[in-house]
């Protein structure tokens, strides 16, 4: 049902659908070497609203940069990921863990396909209660992928991304991201967020190297309260300004 209505070529509304759609990804089945939730969510939003595939496939890119250095530089960070417990045991499993922020990344805004409607608004500001219902995405995207074998372990990324770092903000309230094994992740995957959210509302989605220095201040600026303190110096690093700088604006070309 769902290849055929995201396959269609008809001019017609599909608003008949959307009654149905979150359902049936609530209730999709994976069938292993066959169909795979992430791949499904990929599809929607490439049929649905392709800027939200633009922002999933640059988020993860950039998160995969930044868990490639993170892990080199600092391995001890991720002590308690996938219940590794030595900085030798992280370093033996750092290609797992990179591959493990990529595909988090990916699909960390999934809970977004639950608001179709309120995704392709234009021409108009959000109505506080649209703003409010997109809040929700991170509990729905969670709920989404508890049961599905191929994307479970990302929940408490998917859950955490707005959280703010310290507690003190963000959503959803109730939650908090220092109870969880994929705690540095999940502080990238945040940063990446707010790095797109800076990126959107300072200069729009292409940016120059000068513009991207002025993101990185701001994000300088929250780290330790919105945003994980490490970046106040990570961000810093020669060579991850570098990669950043490239994913940011020849990558994204």
């Amino acid at each position: 049902a769902l290849n055929f209505a995201m396959s269609s070529e008809s001019d017609g509304s599909l608003s008949f659908f959307l009654e149905y759609f979150i359902d049936l990804l609530y209730a999709f089945i994976e069938i292993p070497e066959s169909t795979h939730f992430e791949s499904l969510v990929l599809d929607c939003f490439v049929a649905i609203y392709p800027p939200a595939y633009m922002h999933a496939l640059m988020s993860a890119k950039i998160a995969r940069c930044l868990c490639t250095h993170l892990v080199r530089l600092r391995p001890d960070m991720f002590i308690g990921t996938f219940g590794l417990h030595s900085v030798a045991a992280v370093e033996r499993e750092s290609n797992s863990i990179v591959e493990f922020a990529y595909h988090a990344a990916l699909i960390h805004d999934v809970g977004r396909l639950a608001m179709i409607e309120t995704m392709m608004v234009c021409g108009r500001d959000l109505m506080e209660e649209e703003v409010e219902s997109m809040r929700c995405h991170p509990e729905i995207g969670y709920k989404l992928v508890a049961g599905k074998k191929s994307v479970e372990a990302y929940k408490n990324v998917i859950l955490g991304h707005h959280k703010w770092y310290d507690d003190s903000n963000g959503f959803p309230e109730s939650i908090s991201t220092w109870n969880v094994g994929e705690k540095t992740v999940t502080d990238l995957v945040a940063c990446v967020e707010l790095l797109s959210d800076f990126m959107d509302s300072l200069f729009g989605r292409h940016i120059d190297r000068e513009e991207l220095k002025e993101v990185i201040e701001q994000i300088e600026k929250v780290s330790g309260s919105r945003v994980a303190s490490f970046f106040s110096w990570f961000l810093e690093v020669p060579e991850v300004a570098e990669d950043l700088r490239y994913l940011v604006t020849k990558g994204q070309e």
